[in-house]
């Protein structure tokens, strides 16, 4: 890695009771939530702070992202469709263009979610300070807060642990552990919401990359393998020590 050994970044950290990140693809009878936040989802949450939707290309981020559980809830949706005819109220016949009906259906979501945002430019997380519009994680009612916002120096290592985190699917050969998704990784501005979609693997599973030192508990074998030379992987090194080795952070950037 070029220039400096360290990186510079800023890195908020966000609480919210539930969090709900609805696969678009799914509309009747049960809406399913992804288990962490599609990169559209990061786009908004920073539009919200900002008051704005930033530049695609102005910045990178990557997360960690944690729920204690996944439950469902009984919501309604209120279906609007075309209709002839009139409609009378108070004697009076009015012509009627719309009708409307109510269906329930149950919507999953997350409980007590956190999520630790790492974005570059530094000076992006600021933002997070006095955030312009609410914050929240999926739906307008997952309100978050902020816990905490700073600056961080993420050395380069060549061995690292991940987890709880989304890696680029061209990791996939590397790869055994984590689930491939299709998220949403760009929502165009209104009118049109042109939606940009890729593939990810969401890993939840601890996976170790590079040398994991021997400890009183042995590792699992669930490593992150590369063909090659080994590879660099910027580390939080406030993350939690496992067998001696700081969790990597994944940097994404948006498609523009």
């Amino acid at each position: 890695m070029p220039g400096s050994p360290n990186r510079l970044v800023g890195k908020v950290v966000l609480e919210a009771p539930t969090a709900s990140f609805r696969h678009p693809h799914f509309l009747i009878a049960k809406q399913l939530t992804f288990d962490a936040p599609p990169p559209s989802t990061i786009h908004g949450l920073l539009a919200a702070a900002l008051g704005e939707y930033p530049h695609p290309d102005s910045f990178e981020f990557a997360y960690n992202f944690t729920a204690r559980r996944k439950t469902t809830d009984l919501e309604h949706q209120h279906v609007i469709y075309p209709q002839g005819g009139k409609i009378e109220s108070l004697g009076v016949k009015y012509p009627k263009n719309i009708e409307g009906s109510v269906q329930p259906y149950l919507r999953e979501f997350l409980f007590q979610t956190r999520l630790e945002l790492y974005l570059d430019p530094p000076e992006l997380a600021d933002i997070f300070l006095a955030p312009v519009f609410c914050l929240s994680l999926g739906r307008s009612q997952d309100l978050a807060a902020v816990v905490s916002v700073e600056r961080c120096e993420l050395p380069s290592s060549p061995n690292a642990y991940l987890e709880n985190t989304l890696v680029p699917f061209s990791d996939r050969p590397f790869l055994a552990q984590g689930t491939t998704l299709m998220m949403p990784s760009l929502i165009s501005p209104p009118p049109e919401r042109l939606v940009t979609f890729q593939r990810f693997i969401h890993l939840r599973t601890r996976v170790f990359a590079g040398s994991v030192p021997l400890g009183p508990t042995p590792a699992p074998n669930w490593t992150f393998l590369h063909p090659s030379e080994p590879r660099p992987w910027w580390i939080d090194p406030a993350s939690p020590l496992v067998q001696g080795l700081h969790r990597a952070v994944i940097f994404h950037r948006l498609p523009t």
